[in-house]
């Protein structure tokens, strides 16, 4: 796969993460959980939140395996947006 296709993939995990958050989890965690971190697993539209973002990465990958997943910390805005993909491992990180 090459940079582009990466690039584009990550951005469509982006995409796909901040509409799932915003349609089914953000009234409700910004009220509950202000400045953790939610991961949004793309495929079961489906969160879990965590105090630190190492905390949320790791229970995410324990309930959704290596799917794509967005990670966004509730109530603030991305100042910096960055991302990875590994294709062999088949996983794409959004920040």
């Amino acid at each position: 796969m090459g940079a582009v296709a990466e690039r584009d993939k990550v951005q469509e995990t982006v995409t796909a993460g901040e509409e799932i958050y915003a349609r089914k989890f953000q009234s409700d965690y910004e009220s509950r959980f202000p400045g953790q971190f939610a991961v949004i697993d793309i495929a079961s539209q489906q969160a879990v939140v965590g105090q630190f973002p190492e905390d949320a990465v790791l229970l995410a990958r324990q309930c959704f395996g290596s799917a794509p997943q967005h990670l966004i910390q509730i109530c603030s805005p991305a100042a910096v947006q960055l991302g990875f993909f590994l294709p062999h491992a088949g996983v794409a990180w959004a920040i």
